[in-house]
């Protein structure tokens, strides 16, 4: 099968997914749903790491900080595999089987990496706590999914210091950073493992681990309530491994040029700054996964900080950045990387980024690729993905949906399908949607419908190519005298101004309209903008209803973000609805 010039995203896509090619797709029923699926797609987490970790067994895996000092450590992939193997032979002697949970509550580190590869060697769940959670959100998720052994950092057992065993006995709670166990928290001893012991582990037949066994749980962000529990199956979580090759692939075929070639030991390494946390899907699936994939040597921090950004970028010889928009728009607006750095890839997902930040990057480092996705916990990463030239001229746009994946946009109220570039609810279906929110009937009811499409509660719409466009979160519009806003069309209006570094869009109560819109912003290192320079900038972009009442300046570098580099806006809004109800105490005064 060969292509045509200028070929259509749809013709790559068969193209791709071909008989006979890698990402070859079949049709499958499960659970009496039917779903499209790869086909040549690794069976389960623990084949995949077999097969990775003796490909690339020599070469430096992990370059992290060593704590309490400036210095990095490093680890090579057998090194880290040899580590794995051990630990898992310690969680089989602490009864850990298969289909078992095992928690992990960490930042960044090797230890974490070494949790995560040793339990699914076992085919048990990974249980993949948020380590910014407070101690009441903590046992909640721990409650809810009860793993049988839990492994944590030093943070993470100092918030759960004296509170865990008060509200729910654990099978084991352990720390594994040395010399730093709590009260009611176990020191993980030293590991150690015989040769006949890390052979049970690699010979062991599983033979009833397959692509539909669940393999791991994650947490949604949590930021309406206590954060839900979603389980997801082998298959689900390493679909992803496969749709981010996607948007580059395509993004290459569309003009003209070749797929690029799929990773080998005898490839240069590649090296990736991983500055998002690994107990979010995007940091571990799309991510870490993906540098396993590749034998990437993935470059740790301790906390995402621009200027420490920069001298790790610089020393590590980093060539792909990004995790988040937050991280890729800092990166690009920072006068502390060197002039002639460049870059072989930016790629982010996991928030809504700036129309202009595509752009941005071509210009700052010409010859990046760029690359977006769009998913959530519930799609284990990727749903859509854009990239290239496609990205650069529909910069608004997340990209159509992965070939695993169905996209549809329905009417909140009916239900029903809408017509091409009408705006309403994202649904999603496939291979990557989760199994279930655990010990939550309720929601998984809400969420998934008996055909298995998922109600993202993101509002959006399609073009003639099926490309996404995001508009916002449904509870995030702002409804103006019945009129809806997306928050995205205003910050993207108020972005276009090269002063603005940041921005959110918040609904202000008003007795007539119902809400107005507000905004919070930052300025650029060194720029200076009043108020009414700031909106009148903007205006000509905005239809007259979206036009925001009142803009307030956060005198600070940067919004505050969660640990998964989203901007909070229900813990924001306070700064623009106080200003404004201060403003209307006073005579009316002209901006």
């Amino acid at each position: 099968m060969s292509l045509p010039k200028n070929a259509s995203y749809t013709e790559c896509m068969n193209y791709l997914t071909r008989p006979g090619a890698l990402h070859e797709t079949e049709d499958l029923v499960v659970d009496g749903r039917k779903i499209t699926a790869f086909k040549n797609l690794p069976k389960t987490f623990r084949s995949f790491f077999l097969d990775k970790f003796g490909m690339y067994t020599d070469r430096t895996f992990l370059s992290a900080p060593a704590a309490g000092t400036d210095k990095r450590q490093y680890h090579t992939f057998a090194e880290i595999f040899d580590q794995s193997v051990a630990l898992a032979a310690w969680l089989r002697a602490q009864g850990v089987e298969r289909g078992d949970g095992v928690g992990i509550a960490g930042y960044n580190s090797p230890l974490w990496v070494t949790a995560f590869v040793a339990t699914h060697l076992l085919g048990a769940v990974t249980v993949v706590l948020n380590a910014s959670l407070n101690a009441d959100s903590l046992i909640h998720c721990l409650k809810t999914t009860v793993p049988k052994v839990t492994l944590v950092d030093a943070p993470v057992a100092e918030t759960l210091a004296g509170k865990y065993n008060d509200k729910l006995k654990p099978h084991g709670l352990y720390c594994y950073t040395p010399g730093k166990a709590q009260s009611q928290i176990k020191q993980l001893p030293q590991i150690r493992a015989s040769p006949a012991q890390k052979d049970a582990v690699l010979r062991t037949e599983l033979n009833d681990l397959g692509p539909d066994s669940d393999a791991h749980i994650f947490f949604t962000s949590g930021t309406t309530g206590y954060p839900k529990a979603v389980l997801s199956t082998q298959r689900m979580g390493l679909s992803n491994h496969f749709s981010a090759m996607f948007p580059a692939s395509i993004a290459a075929l569309r003009k003209g040029m070749p797929v690029p070639p799929l990773p080998t030991a005898a490839l240069p390494q590649k090296v990736h700054l991983l500055a998002i946390p690994m107990f979010h899907v995007t940091g571990c699936l799309s991510w870490l996964i993906r540098g396993i994939n590749s034998g990437t040597k993935l470059v740790f921090m301790d906390r995402w900080n621009v200027a420490k950004a920069c001298e790790v970028i610089v020393q590590e010889k980093v060539n792909l950045v990004g995790g988040v928009p937050a991280i890729a728009t800092q990166l690009v607006q920072t006068d502390l990387l060197p002039k002639n750095l460049d870059f072989d890839g930016v790629a982010y997902g996991g928030a809504p980024a700036a129309a202009r930040l595509a752009k941005d990057i071509k210009e700052r480092w010409p010859t990046a690729s760029v690359q977006q996705g769009y998913g959530m916990t519930e799609t284990n990463a990727y749903a859509c993905g854009i990239a290239g030239d496609d990205y650069l001229s529909k910069p608004k746009s997340t990209g159509p949906p992965v070939p695993i994946c169905s996209l549809r946009i329905v009417d909140p109220e009916t239900k029903r399908e809408v017509p091409v570039g009408q705006m309403g609810v994202i649904h999603l279906r496939g291979a990557n949607i989760m199994k279930e929110y655990v010990r939550d009937p309720k929601a998984t009811a809400e969420a998934l419908d008996a055909d298995g499409w998922m109600d993202t509660g993101d509002v959006g719409y399609v073009d003639e190519e099926n490309f996404l466009f995001i508009a916002d979160r449904a509870k995030d519009l702002i409804i103006r005298g019945g009129e809806n806003i997306p928050s995205m069309e205003v910050e993207n209006a108020i972005l276009r101004d090269p002063r603005v570094s940041q921005v959110i869009a918040v609904p202000i109560p008003d007795k007539v309209m119902g809400e107005l819109v507000g905004i919070l912003y930052t300025l650029r290192s060194g720029a200076k903008a009043h108020e009414k320079s700031i909106l009148e900038e903007a205006h000509p972009h905005l239809r007259k209803v979206a036009r925001p009442e009142i803009a307030v300046e956060y005198h600070e570098p940067n919004l505050p973000t969660n640990a998964n580099g989203k901007f909070v806006k229900k813990d924001l809004k306070h700064h623009v609805i106080g200003a404004w109800e201060e403003r209307q105490k006073k005579p009316r005064a002209k901006l």
